[in-house]
């Protein structure tokens, strides 16, 4: 099977830093063949196209290069109603123009977060029944615009509260009894923040998963041995307290030779998106970072 694996986060840096011509470059010289679009929209951010244009020359660079869209993600708080550079876009507004920016570019997908961080909020007052109703209201009226342009909405276990087989179904399972066409982004670390095994997560949703985020996530249960590793390293924090950090692929704890029988078994064929921030590894360039991953992605997720 010819896997396609995407370029994801660093690629909309690229994008913004240097322009489309040298993201897809870089991509392609990488062995990158799609790439994922992530757009981080939050009050007082600039969209990531500055107009069609650009929107046009990437989509025809892509096509030159034999490169593909796979997914347009969003990084958002769908609950927010100050968003963008003047503060004048609700969550749900934001989107759907993105959702028009991944119609131009060719994705099959939108996939955007429901709210931001995997914190409690400070005043520990909101709880997912509480902001259940205004997050499906909302994811709604996104999702119904996506359908009318031929898009699935994608959600992936992500955040404090749609996370894990606790959270996530909960929000998943009403959207598809509502009708709309919705699927998953399976992603190989997140639910680990919620002290769920994303094999799990993958055994339970294979059959919705219709893209993936690959990453590998080393846990730490022990404070001196965090304390102890490179500089470089960053943690994040589950909710019980386990201390997480990115690794390179196969280096983690996450087990992804089951998550990957999960979606073979399901008859998965969709693309692979690299989703590593490479903390670990900063004294190494990302062109290496990347072939490495890619290179085990190869080896372990063919069938």
């Amino acid at each position: 099977m010819n896997l396609t694996i995407s370029m994801y986060p660093f690629f909309a840096d690229i994008l913004k830093r240097e322009g489309p011509q040298e993201a897809v470059r870089f991509a392609r010289e990488c062995g990158f063949s799609g790439v994922e679009i992530l757009e981080g929209v939050r009050p007082g951010s600039m969209p990531l196209f500055k107009d069609d244009r650009q929107i046009a020359e990437l989509k025809e660079l892509l096509d030159e290069s034999g490169m593909v869209c796979t997914c347009y993600s969003v990084s958002i708080n769908i609950l927010s109603d100050e968003l963008g550079a003047d503060r004048d876009l609700s969550g749900v507004e934001a989107l759907k123009l993105c959702a028009d920016r991944a119609k131009a570019l060719g994705s099959p997908f939108l996939h955007h977060t429901l709210t931001i961080g995997y914190d409690p909020p400070a005043d520990s007052v909101d709880t997912v029944t509480e902001i259940l109703p205004t997050l499906l209201e909302r994811a709604s009226e996104v999702a119904a615009y996506c359908n009318q342009l031929g898009l699935t909405v994608l959600y992936e276990p992500q955040g404090y509260y749609i996370n894990g087989l606790d959270g996530f179904p909960r929000f998943y399972d009403e959207m598809k009894r509502r009708g709309h066409t919705v699927g998953v982004c399976g992603d190989t670390g997140n639910s680990l923040y919620a002290d769920c095994e994303p094999a799990d997560f993958f055994a339970r949703y294979a059959e919705d998963i219709r893209h993936v985020h690959i990453k590998d996530i080393h846990v730490e249960n022990d404070d001196l041995n965090r304390g102890n590793t490179v500089s470089s390293r960053r943690w994040d924090i589950s909710r019980g307290g386990v201390y997480l950090t990115d690794t390179f692929l196969g280096e983690g704890s996450v087990d992804l030779d089951t998550c990957m029988e999960h979606l073979h078994r399901a008859g998965y064929t969709g693309a692979y998106s690299i989703e590593t921030f490479y903390w670990n590894n900063l004294s190494v360039s990302l062109r290496d970072n990347y072939k490495r991953d890619i290179t085990y992605a190869l080896a372990h997720f063919s069938d």
